[in-house]
């Protein structure tokens, strides 16, 4: 019998936060106007792990840039 278990983002090892916002960002959104609202960014991020505190920090960063 197989058992389907799904690990927490800290027990797994993953991307960093900048080697997927800067993707999501650079082929994504610029190339649909430009603009994505941070909640939307969180979320997204948030399905694949990445903390919204990071996420937010990493906006304002790119924002800023």
């Amino acid at each position: 019998m197989q058992t389907s278990v799904r690990a927490s983002a800290a027990e797994t090892t993953g991307p960093e936060h900048h080697q997927v916002i800067l993707p999501l960002f650079g082929l994504s959104v610029r190339a649909h106007g430009g603009a994505l609202p941070v909640a939307t960014t969180v979320s997204l991020m948030q399905d694949i792990g990445m903390e919204p505190t990071v996420t937010r920090s990493s906006n304002s960063r790119l924002k800023n840039a």
